[in-house]
């Protein structure tokens, strides 16, 4: 009994810590610091960094949808690590085990979907613009 508490806490622990390093990777790629840049008029950088990207409205929806998917990223992470804590937690409840599973595969679809939308969304901008 004290065997499988051990392990489990050895399991939460490195899930905790598998989560806080990827978290990390996702702010480093999300957020960049812009530490360090002059920026304006003078030099022709603009200092807005989604100003120079957007010309068309084509272009503003790209962005944006890029700015979605990231956070479509985050939350379906934030899900896939719940239902691992789920199951985890269901300790052999056969119900609590289905609970998780079906918490992981809703979190992987809604993720695939929003990959597909940004696929799709391109598509278009591609006929659209050439």
């Amino acid at each position: 009994m004290i065997k499988n508490k051990t392990s489990s806490s050895k399991n939460i622990l490195f899930l905790l810590y598998f989560c806080f390093i990827s978290i990390q990777i996702f702010i480093v790629n999300i957020v960049p610091v812009y530490a360090q840049v002059t920026c304006g008029p003078a030099i022709g950088i603009p200092c807005n960094p989604i100003e120079s990207k957007i010309s068309t409205l084509s272009d503003a929806v790209i962005v944006v949808t890029l700015y979605l998917l990231s956070l479509i990223g985050l939350i379906a992470l934030f899900f896939i690590v719940f239902a691992g804590i789920k199951y985890i937690f269901s300790v052999g409840d056969e119900e609590k085990m289905k609970s998780a599973k079906r918490t992981f595969g809703s979190a992987v679809i809604g993720l695939a979907v929003a990959f597909l939308a940004y696929g799709i969304l391109s598509v278009i901008d591609y006929i659209l613009n050439g």
